[in-house]
């Protein structure tokens, strides 16, 4: 089951459902585990 993808930017892109589900809206930042790194959710759509 692939729940997400990562594109060669390092986006992670989720559907919107997982996304709906964990109240994460498309564009949102969250900060990654390292100092300085970011992950970008975007591309959230319907499947």
């Amino acid at each position: 089951m692939d729940i997400t993808s990562v594109d060669n930017a390092g986006k992670i892109n989720l559907p919107l459902n997982i996304a709906t589900r964990c109240g994460i809206k498309p564009g949102v930042l969250l900060q990654g585990p390292l100092e300085g790194n970011t992950i970008i959710l975007t591309k959230i759509d319907h499947a």
